[in-house]
């Protein structure tokens, strides 16, 4: 069985790319993309339009996020790849996470002024890292890619949050506020099964695929073509619909 979002269309033979977040493309002024002690501002993003990124500025120096429920269940899977774009501003420590309940579960810190990586900690049955990176984007100069892939567990609400702190490894807010950092391109994908579970292309909008954040590639991930060959037509929605009006 393959998952779609309601309403989209299965183009069969081509390699779907869905983005489970809602509004990636409209962060700072969008009610999923909630906060705590960190506030959001329109800021000009890689493809140069203002509702295209998001400066998020830490107001406090305490516990702060950013962040974004989802429904494991309503997207299937145990796995899951997150990944955002950020220009450096002035916060060094940064941390990115699963999370669920009241425990950080998988988590990645990543300094924004050196752009490197720092540790990994993992916490609670079910959650385990997978694998994560952060590169300087290729087509974005002055941007840069942070990812992490997980296993995670099947049920409850999970959030994807990102937050200031102190140190690498560490869960202290002594020296955060004020400090800011402008992301981008908001990417959740279910990357069960898959091979290669780095992220895929960003996707957002209406991609003609019947529902938002869903888009369909004829290459594969690294830009090769799909054999014409394993094109098979369109799955067609399969249930009869009349209009007894006359």
């Amino acid at each position: 069985l393959i998952k779609l979002p309601s309403g989209a269309v299965r183009m069969r033979g081509y390699r779907p790319v869905i983005n489970w977040f809602t509004d990636p493309n409209n962060i700072s002024v969008s009610a999923n993309w909630t906060t705590s002690n960190v506030s959001k501002a329109s800021a000009t993003g890689p493809d140069g339009a203002s509702s295209d990124g998001c400066l998020l500025t830490c107001t406090a120096n305490a516990a702060n996020n950013f962040r974004q429920a989802y429904s494991p269940a309503t997207i299937g899977g145990d796995t899951r790849t997150y990944r955002f774009l950020y220009e450096p501003g002035t916060a060094g420590w940064m941390r990115v996470l699963f999370y669920a309940g009241s425990t950080d579960r998988v988590t990645l810190w990543f300094n924004a002024t050196t752009n490197t990586l720092g540790t990994v900690s993992t916490d609670g049955t079910g959650w385990a890292s997978v694998s994560y990176a952060l590169t300087a984007s290729t087509q974005y100069p002055g941007w840069y890619e942070v990812y992490i892939a997980a296993t995670t567990p099947t049920t409850g609400t999970h959030y994807m949050q990102l937050g200031f702190v102190d140190s690498n490894g560490g869960v202290t807010f002594t020296a955060v506020n004020g400090l800011t950092l402008t992301i981008a391109h908001p990417m959740l994908e279910d990357s069960t099964g898959r091979t290669d579970k780095t992220p895929s292309e960003y996707v957002a909008g209406d991609n003609d695929a019947g529902a938002n954040g869903v888009k369909y590639f004829s290459t594969h991930k690294d830009g090769t073509d799909i054999a014409d060959a394993d094109y098979r037509g369109v799955g067609l929605n399969p249930n009869q619909i009349i209009n007894t009006l006359l």
